[in-house]
C-alpha cells in the first residue's frame, strides 16, 4: 500500500475518521432500538403483542418475519391457535416455535399464515405476489394488538 506524507497508508487520518463516522452512522440508521431491557427484540416497548386476522378460516399459525426466508431463517415470532367465527387472534411469541417469551417488539414486518401442515400464505395488501418476495408489503406493529385483513393474503406458489 502506498504511504502518504504522514505515513497513514493510502488514506489520511481525516479520511479514515470520516469513513469511520459514515460506517457508525449507517449502523445506527439500520438498527432498530431495543429500549425494553436488552432482550434483542427490535423496537422493544415491553408490551406483549398479538395479531388478529379477520376474515379467516382454518389458519392455525401466524409467523412474523424480518426477512422473506420462510424456511425459518426469517421467522422472529410465531403465534398459534384456532380460528373461530371467522377470526383468529394469536399472542406472538419469540422464536420459530411459538413457545418462546412474549414478542414485545414494534416496527414493520412481513407476515405469513398457514393452516396446520398446509401451505404458506403471505400478506400482500391485496395485490398479487411480486416476483421478488422482498417487494411484499409489510405490516406495522405499534400497539398491543394489530388487526390484519384476511382477504389480503395470497398463497405462495409451489416450487
Amino acid at each position: 500500500m502506498k504511504k502518504n506524507k504522514k505515513g497513514n497508508g493510502a488514506f489520511g487520518t481525516k479520511a479514515m475518521f470520516l469513513l469511520a463516522m459514515l460506517v457508525f452512522g449507517l449502523v445506527l440508521a439500520g438498527c432498530p432500538t431495543d429500549s425494553g431491557g436488552g432482550n434483542g427484540i427490535p423496537g422493544d416497548d415491553g408490551v406483549a403483542k398479538s395479531i388478529t386476522i379477520t376474515p379467516v378460516t382454518g389458519i392455525t399459525t401466524v409467523s412474523l418475519l424480518n426477512s422473506t426466508d420462510l424456511s425459518g431463517g426469517g421467522i422472529i415470532a410465531v403465534g398459534t391457535g384456532p380460528a373461530s367465527t371467522g377470526t383468529l387472534t394469536v399472542a406472538l411469541k419469540t422464536g420459530t416455535t411459538g413457545n418462546g417469551p412474549d414478542w414485545t417488539g414494534t416496527g414493520s414486518y412481513w407476515l405469513a399464515i398457514s393452516p396446520g401442515g398446509g401451505s404458506n400464505f403471505v400478506y400482500t395488501g391485496g395485490a398479487e405476489i411480486p416476483a421478488n418476495l422482498n417487494d411484499l408489503p409489510k405490516i406495522s406493529i405499534t400497539g398491543a394488538n394489530t388487526t390484519v385483513n384476511g382477504d389480503h393474503f395470497k398463497p405462495l406458489p409451489s416450487n
